[in-house]
């Protein structure tokens, strides 16, 4: 009946063609219409909307755009069909940050992306990041050079200190190997050994004790 597609709608759905129309016709909906399509899982919308922005690494914009990838959206528990091609989520994440978004901008209370990576991924109590999942997120933020010793202000912690608080065990081995801290924290009870202890994580304590 002549109805179209909103750029949001267009970007969650994957409607190529009707997010280029609305680029086209708008240029300003980039920012948004990226949003959606990170959520989404489109490769096509993201590339189109990337090539608008000119945003300077430190723009704060990005932070949110980088975190889109990461929820997952068309895994998540409320998604009716949820049988596709996963691998697009990090390579979204990776075009971003090729495109010139910093790894090391901060979010709210000062932590980072590498700090979120190792609370995301569950929704309604449901995992939808599958722990291999998450390393290859955090892979590709290091090989942006990601600073994982850097403290948040609500947990104390690096990224490492989050990693162990939440049980990664997987995370932690990798951020130890590109080089995080085993002992920063901006406090005693936050150091990641002190996590290990507190949430009876042994393994992960053992782990740790191997790189101090």
């Amino acid at each position: 009946y002549g109805a179209t597609l909103d750029h949001t709608t267009a970007g969650l759905n994957g409607e190529t063609s009707a997010a280029a129309v609305a680029l086209q016709n708008d240029p300003a909906l980039a920012k948004d219409l990226l949003w959606a399509a990170g959520c989404g899982g489109d490769i096509n919308i993201v590339g189109m909307c990337l090539k608008q922005l000119d945003w300077k690494p430190d723009n704060s914009r990005w932070f949110s755009l980088l975190e889109q990838p990461l929820r997952l959206w068309r895994a998540n528990p409320h998604r009716k069909f949820r049988d596709f091609d996963r691998s697009v989520y990090p390579e979204i994440f990776r075009m971003i940050l090729d495109h010139g978004a910093s790894p090391n901008l901060v979010g709210r209370y000062g932590y980072r992306i590498a700090h979120s990576l190792a609370a995301c991924g569950v929704v309604w109590g449901e995992p939808i990041m599958t722990e291999i999942e998450r390393v290859t997120f955090a892979e590709i933020l290091c090989d942006y050079n990601a600073d994982l010793n850097v403290i948040d202000e609500l947990l104390q912690s690096t990224p490492l200190g989050w990693a162990v608080r939440w049980g990664k065990i997987e995370l932690a081995h990798l951020y130890l190997e590109r080089g995080a801290d085993p002992t920063l924290a901006g406090d005693e009870w936050a150091t990641p050994l002190a996590w290990a202890e507190k949430k009876d994580h042994t393994d992960i304590a053992d782990l740790i004790k191997r790189y101090l």
